[in-house]
């Protein structure tokens, strides 16, 4: 009975060993796998593509960069930053120019309109003076305001009796003397005798 026991133990023993062979072959063998799939993962770049129709193949597209084209490139960076900070300056300071260039011409638009509301109010004031003035020699007697007139330049003498009523100027035409009153017709004669002629 022993001797049938001892080699079935020697032969299970045997067999076991190589099991544990056969195991630690395997194990050995996935440890290996796995550490190639991973130096592979980790040489592939992440900025992989996959060709159209092969979609399992990776088309890697590595770029060569190298220090002096990193340098280039990023002195480049630089400037165009620079530029649009000194860009961006000058579009402020343009935008302050255009700022006060719009209040000076505000503030001369506003003396403007004070020059212009200034001449108007003299002008009115002047013409008001003149009305008077024509209205004080209309009512004089002729003979009394011929005399003033022929001491009056004949232009000067010419605007008045211009404006005046046609027939208070006549009597103090008829009044004045001669070469006066002919002078101050020429005058009034003259006045739009250039618009006369264009009409014509």
């Amino acid at each position: 009975m022993k001797t049938r026991i001892l080699p079935i133990i020697a032969g299970s023993f045997g067999l076991i060993c190589v099991l544990q062979l056969t195991n630690l072959s395997l194990a050995n063998a996935r440890d290996k796998s796995d550490l190639i799939e991973t130096k592979t993962k980790d040489t592939v770049p992440a900025s992989t593509e996959t060709l159209s129709g092969f979609e399992d193949t990776p088309l890697v597209q590595d770029i060569c960069v190298t220090e002096t084209l990193a340098e280039a490139l990023l002195a480049e960076q630089e400037r165009i930053e620079t530029r649009s900070v000194e860009l961006l300056k000058r579009e402020k300071a343009l935008e302050a120019l255009e700022a006060k260039l719009d209040k000076q011409l505000e503030n001369i638009e506003m003396t403007r309109a004070s020059v212009q509301a200034q001449l108007d109010k003299i002008e009115t004031l002047a013409t008001d003076d003149l009305k008077h003035l024509i209205s004080m020699y209309e009512t004089m007697k002729p003979k009394n305001a011929a005399e003033i007139f022929d001491s009056m330049a004949p232009a000067f003498a010419a605007g008045f009796l211009r404006d005046m009523n046609s027939a208070r100027a006549g009597m103090i035409m008829s009044e004045m003397n001669a070469k006066k009153s002919y002078e101050i017709s020429l005058v009034i004669a003259n006045k739009n005798a250039e618009l006369r002629q264009k009409t014509k």
